[in-house]
């Protein structure tokens, strides 16, 4: 009865969402955070079968998921659960067979995922929608993961073309050497920032660019997240401007040095 009483103290403590279940899948015991997270009492959850814990449309799914689990022929069930009040909790749910209190039972894992959910639907939207060319590709060998319709504009391949291509295919650098550059660079300081970059794109031509990258972990795998600004137009003018200048000043001294020549220069 202790190791039972300690048992249900340390998953009282716990942000996850427990269940026992007997193997017909009714709860046997819920903790509090389970309790608390679905605003029923523990009373009330004792003997509700789990898949009420769902939304009525998607019970059906959610069964056939827990027994592909238990087959393992599945990891997680990510149907979302469902308050007393009816609001909706994003959930990524785990089953396991166990024993509790000298009988076989199955073990429930509810973890809420609902401000991860927020988080990378906001960092989806960020990322498709932002004017300026923002792409996902892995350290080690550039393969792109991810590219937004401004970078799709800017360098003319589409998404379909340029994920699961690497940089090289898409031959976006004129030499291997400048990758390199960037990637010594960027093991330095750990970011760059409007790094000047000359880069080719599609139908070969070449842009002037800045460019941006900061490392991010995907699963696992070593990655930049990179922005690239195109200013091949400001710079051309900035050029027009300089060679005009150049002109003028050229053709000053010119006419400058003429009128002395000629005798004709008037203070």
């Amino acid at each position: 009865m202790s190791n039972n009483c300690d048992y249900q103290n340390f998953f009282n403590t716990l942000e996850l969402l427990l269940f026992v279940l007997d193997i017909d899948g009714n709860i046997l015991y819920c903790n509090d955070t389970a309790c608390d997270r679905l605003g029923y009492s523990r009373d009330e959850l004792i003997g509700m079968p789990v898949i009420d814990i769902h939304p009525p449309e998607q019970r059906m799914f959610a069964s056939m998921l827990v027994k592909d689990m238990l087959d393992g022929n599945a990891d997680v069930c990510p149907i979302p659960i469902q308050r007393r009040d009816g609001k909706l909790i994003q959930a990524e749910t785990r089953v396991y067979m166990g024993i509790w209190q000298g009988k076989k039972v199955l073990f429930g894992v509810t973890k809420d995922v609902t401000d991860l959910s927020l988080s990378n639907e906001k960092f989806t939207t960020i990322f498709r929608f932002n004017p300026i060319a923002v792409a996902i590709t892995t350290i080690k060998d550039g393969t792109f993961l991810e590219v937004n319709d401004a970078w799709s504009k800017l360098t003319g391949y589409s998404s379909e073309e340029a994920i699961g291509k690497t940089v090289f295919d898409l031959q976006l650098y004129r030499t291997n050497e400048e990758r390199e550059a960037l990637l010594t660079e960027l093991k330095v300081t750990g970011f760059l920032n409007n790094y000047p970059i000359i880069m080719r794109v599609k139908g070969n031509r070449n842009i002037v660019g800045q460019f941006s990258a900061a490392h991010i972990l995907i699963d696992d795998v070593e990655c930049w997240i990179t922005a690239l600004v195109d200013i091949t137009d400001q710079v051309k003018l900035e050029e027009a401007i300089s060679a005009f200048r150049d002109t003028v000043i050229r053709e000053a001294r010119d006419g400058i040095v003429r009128s002395l020549r000629e005798g004709t220069f008037v203070k």
